[in-house]
């Protein structure tokens, strides 16, 4: 038959036609995607619009930066020599802040970097999904869930826990944090600590205290008489809390524990490290009550002739050394008020102290005792520290050995702090 090319090709077309008006085309498809809206002069399809209508609305990407500066003067008791070359009593750059948190939906970012005169590193970088307003999952370098928190001290200086890597100590894994009602529970698994940044140390430019490598010349005078390579690897930590509260008082009693390894990264033997901590937090009013003790365990990795008694530990550029056991207690009270002075909003006055004592029957009682007020008026704070400490690291002469042996005096030294800042 004559028509049927001409019939065929005839339904060919209306087959092709049809197809192409029941497909969008990727380039309109791709605009709505990114924008919602159609391309203009392209038609928008009912179906199309019926599933928009339908689909919950796309999260937006939130980003604020957050960071700041702050100035600090001292006035010790004892002849210092700093790095830096700042006199007893200068005013001087103390550290730049600079971060970032982000949101996307349930996604979060939380990020801080900090720069000091000699050295820089990471503060913490976590990267959290919150899978429900009481379930929240994160990884990157975070606060570890041990002990008070967010820190078991008031004042500028931390406590004793601190200088220890038992107090505010950042590592890299990953973290679980589950409030069901009136409880309190975390869970974390850390391969290793949050690592060494830009310093002139071998391993110790970090924020937080750590098992760290370090040679023998930068253990000088500590106890340790050879390098040592340790480092913390495969740190589960675990913490639970319960709040109870009627009237002006509210409590919060619970527990933490923590165990890892240590691995020589010379010889690739491995060694156990826990720590276990009872805490609560009690508030009458405007005071608060904080109570810790801690006990804990290192197995270093020692050479022929050193002292196993002793783990080389770092932060802030320079390792000393600690006594491989011990026992901390932490008292702290605090009172804190909301005022409206001109731009001062907040007013708080404190008392931290705290004790280690070491294993060691030879090993002398480290102290630390802290009378401060805090300040602060929009995105300023001001803080004084009037700091007395007795075998220890920051405050005396003697920083290497002050939380192993002790210092070879017993006399309590002096540290007033002053601490001025800007946060955005």
């Amino acid at each position: 038959m004559q028509f049927a090319p001409t019939l065929a090709w005839a339904l060919f077309t209306t087959l092709l036609v049809t197809a192409s008006s029941a497909r969008a085309d990727p380039v309109t498809d791709a605009t709505e995607r990114v924008t919602g809206e159609p391309e203009a002069g392209e038609p928008r399809l009912v179906e199309d619009a019926g599933a928009l209508a339908e689909a919950p609305p796309r999260p937006k990407l939130e980003v604020a930066f957050a960071g700041g500066i702050a100035l600090s003067a001292a006035f010790v008791d004892w002849d210092r020599t700093t790095a830096s070359g700042a006199r007893d009593g200068d005013l001087r750059f103390s550290v730049l802040r600079l971060g970032a948190r982000a949101r996307y939906g349930m996604l979060r970012l939380d990020f801080e970097y900090r720069i000091y005169p000699l050295y820089q590193f990471l503060r913490h970088a976590v990267i959290g999904a919150e899978l429900s307003d009481r379930l929240t999952v994160d990884l990157g370098v975070s606060r570890a869930p041990f002990g008070l928190l967010p820190y078991a001290s008031n004042s500028w200086f931390f406590g004793l826990p601190y200088y220890v890597g038992m107090e505010d100590d950042a590592d890299f894994g990953l973290r679980v944090h589950y409030r069901p009602a009136a409880w309190d529970l975390w869970l974390a698994f850390y391969k290793n600590s949050e690592g060494h940044y830009f310093g002139r140390s071998l391993d110790s430019a970090r924020f937080s205290y750590d098992a760290v490598q370090a040679t023998a010349t930068e253990l000088a005078g500590s106890g340790i008489t050879g390098a040592r390579n340790d480092r913390e690897i495969n740190t589960f930590v675990g913490r639970v809390a319960h709040t109870w509260s009627g009237g002006q008082m509210s409590a919060e009693l619970g527990a933490s524990g923590r165990v890892g390894m240590l691995q020589d990264l010379v010889s690739d033997e491995h060694s156990v490290h826990w720590a276990v901590a009872p805490h609560a937090r009690v508030a009458y009013g405007l005071l608060e009550l904080q109570l810790e003790t801690i006990s804990y365990r290192f197995e270093p990795h020692a050479g022929v002739g050193d002292d196993p008694r002793l783990v080389a530990m770092g932060a802030f550029d320079a390792p000393y050394a600690v006594a491989s056991r011990g026992h901390l207690l932490v008292v702290n009270l605090g009172y804190g008020h909301e005022v409206a002075w001109g731009p001062i909003e907040l007013v708080r006055v404190y008392v931290d102290s705290g004790q280690l004592w070491k294993s060691a029957d030879d090993f002398h009682t480290s102290r630390q005792l802290v009378l401060g007020s805090y300040l602060l008026a929009g995105p300023v704070h001001l803080s004084v520290d009037y700091a007395l400490g007795q075998h220890h690291p920051w405050i005396g002469a003697h920083y290497g050995a002050a939380l192993g042996e002790g210092a070879p005096s017993a006399r309590w030294q002096r540290w007033v702090n002053v601490n001025v800042g800007f946060a955005y």
